[in-house]
């Protein structure tokens, strides 16, 4: 069953319950292949509170149901949160982000290559977590699913400590955006057809006024391709503490915590730095086989993470 909604009051006045969809970039290819098949489609893309963008003296909101496009080419966003802007052009295709959103971008399906395949493929497999199993087949001794989060604006997102507004239980209220992906990651490791709570618009605090930030995707087919690593950095000269976000090498995003003190420290060289963020990252992540890349040259990917402060510091 499908059904749009022209505002939130609807979901409790109809008493609506089922999958959440807007762009369906993500959703339609997981239908397709019989890994995802809900009940009810609740198209929420017409809901006025998901819509715009809106910039005050504090804070830049921005609607769930906003394209990755739209927010790539915001003025507001492109001056006051460079990463977030640049995060949103490197994802997927031209096409993609005309019609993706930021909510369906956060709230991603995380991937795994035995996983994402058709049914067919997946029945000569026992069935993992994801899958309504229990086991990883990626990792089967492991306790939990392995699948990689591959989000894009996820890592700036928790960059710029936004916070999310999410609808659950008939009742709104603002919640870290880090700890929403934590939990819809958890969550997603699991088998699940429904979504227990909606993403409505995320609040992103204005940067301090000197501070430098930025984003850095790499991935074998430049934008179209998931992330094999992707990079946010900020450096706020003692405005607020430096943090560095890798994302794409693990279940959800990684804050380099070490390697963030180390920045406001200033003790090392960037080669210096490069290595131990590298270090930090490798120690965090979770390496599963992925498609068209070994875990070696995933590695290697690490230490782009220097390029990214060389062009930080260059702004």
């Amino acid at each position: 069953m499908y059904i749009k909604i022209k505002s939130l009051a609807d979901i409790e006045e109809k008493g609506l319950r089922g999958r959440f969809i807007a762009g369906g970039t993500d959703l339609v290819p997981l239908m397709k292949l019989g890994l995802k098949n809900p009940d009810m489609l609740i198209d929420v893309s017409g809901a006025a509170e998901l819509r715009g963008i809106e910039c005050s003296e504090n804070e830049i909101s921005i609607g769930a149901a906003v394209t990755l496009t739209e927010a790539a080419e915001n003025p507001d966003i492109v001056k006051t949160l460079p990463a977030l802007a640049q995060s949103a052009e490197k994802t997927a295709s031209l096409q993609i982000r005309n019609v993706g959103t930021i909510g369906g971008n956060l709230m991603q399906d995380r991937r795994c290559i035995f996983f994402n395949q058709s049914a067919s493929w997946r029945s000569t497999q026992p069935k993992c977590f994801k899958a309504g199993g229990r086991v990883c087949i990626q990792i089967q001794n492991s306790a939990v699913c392995r699948a990689i989060y591959y989000s894009d604006t996820a890592t700036a997102f928790v960059l710029y400590e936004a916070e999310a507004e999410i609808l659950r239980n008939g009742r709104t209220e603002r919640v870290p955006a880090a700890d929403l992906i934590a939990e819809h990651c958890a969550a997603n490791g699991l088998y699940s057809d429904e979504s227990s709570a909606l993403l409505v618009r995320l609040h992103v605090p204005i940067p301090p006024e000197r501070e430098k930030s930025a984003f850095m995707k790499y991935s074998v087919r430049s934008s179209i391709d998931f992330p094999l690593v992707n990079f946010a950095l900020r450096v706020s000269n003692g405005a607020r503490p430096a943090m560095a976000v890798a994302g794409a090498v693990a279940p959800k995003p990684i804050v380099l915590e070490k390697a963030s003190l180390l920045l406001d420290e200033k003790s090392l060289s960037d080669a210096e730095w490069t290595s131990e963020a590298a270090s930090e990252i490798k120690a965090a992540s979770g390496l599963i086989r992925e498609s068209v890349v070994p875990p070696k040259m995933k590695l290697s990917s690490y230490r782009l993470i220097g390029e990214l402060l060389k062009r930080v510091k260059l702004n």
